[in-house]
């Protein structure tokens, strides 16, 4: 499947597998992508002073600040940004705050490379 291809995109992981996979699933995709990658949410916002970004992946359970209030923190400091929550702990709470946090989609772990296309598809992020 071909996805629109994101020209920067920001990934917040503390798991280390993870953000070498979307690293790679990103670069197999577009050749001219700028991809920065964190293990926390406070590692993130100086480089968040100095880019915009097209993408920002972050998951909800980090070391320090969670992904939900890294969304709420940046407020509208990306507003072109997509802004995609991973998260194993998907509940009625995440939910009702997604919104509150300018969060695009939730998307639950694990998921498959092809949901990640699908999402990254799809015109309502």
């Amino acid at each position: 499947m071909n996805i629109p291809a994101p020209s920067s995109i920001l990934i917040i992981d503390d798991d280390k597998d993870l953000s070498r996979a979307l690293s790679l699933f990103f670069h197999v995709q577009g050749k001219n992508i700028r991809l920065t990658s964190f293990g926390s949410a406070e590692e993130a916002f100086e480089m968040l002073k100095i880019n915009e970004y097209d993408i920002i992946i972050c998951d909800y359970w980090l070391p320090g600040m969670n992904g939900m209030d890294f969304f709420k923190t940046i407020g509208k400091t990306q507003p072109r940004a997509r802004k995609i929550l991973l998260t194993s702990y998907k509940n009625d709470y995440i939910n009702q705050k997604t919104a509150a946090a300018d969060i695009h989609r939730i998307v639950p772990k694990p998921f498959t490379k092809k949901e990640l296309e699908i999402l990254l598809s799809s015109e309502s992020i």
